[in-house]
């Protein structure tokens, strides 16, 4: 299973949830099968707005009914092709900066409102944003480019 994000509260009174992902370019597919709290939801429609994403279920059709989702985990049970890089993607895989130096391994992803941050445990403690200016590869290791970095 791939977490995607939690739910956060009820929106409207149809039933709709609003979804904090952890992955803000992550494509909802019509009709695609998601879990929240281990059960089987279908996607009905998926939308932008704020800072979630709310998402209609065939299965919750009134606000009483989304609610009871609220603090549970929704997951997928296929990665999906893409861009996107999962957590389990990058925990646990060592970490080289530009020059090929061993910087260590990332042990923990931390969740910020603008982007996720890779915690990088080695010699010492190294945070390290999830982006393209930083983040250069994700393969077998962790490509980063800790230039721009402050001390």
């Amino acid at each position: 299973m791939y977490f995607l994000g939690v739910i956060v509260g009820a929106h409207g009174i149809k039933g709709e949830v609003k979804l904090r992902c952890q992955y803000p370019d992550f494509v909802f597919a019509p009709s695609q099968k998601i879990f929240i709290g281990g059960a089987e939801y279908t996607l009905a429609a998926a939308r932008p707005h704020k800072a979630h994403i709310l998402l209609a279920l065939r299965e919750i059709t009134s606000r009483t009914a989304a609610v009871a989702l609220c603090r549970q985990s929704v997951t997928i049970a296929a990665k999906p092709d893409g861009q996107t890089v999962w957590a389990e993607d990058v925990l646990r895989k060592e970490v080289y900066d530009q020059h090929g130096r061993f910087l260590g391994s990332v042990t923990e992803i931390i969740q910020s409102p603008a982007h996720d941050v890779l915690v990088v445990t080695g010699e010492k403690e190294i945070l390290i944003p999830l982006v393209e200016n930083f983040v250069r590869e994700v393969g077998e290791k962790i490509k980063v480019d800790i230039s721009a970095l402050a001390e």
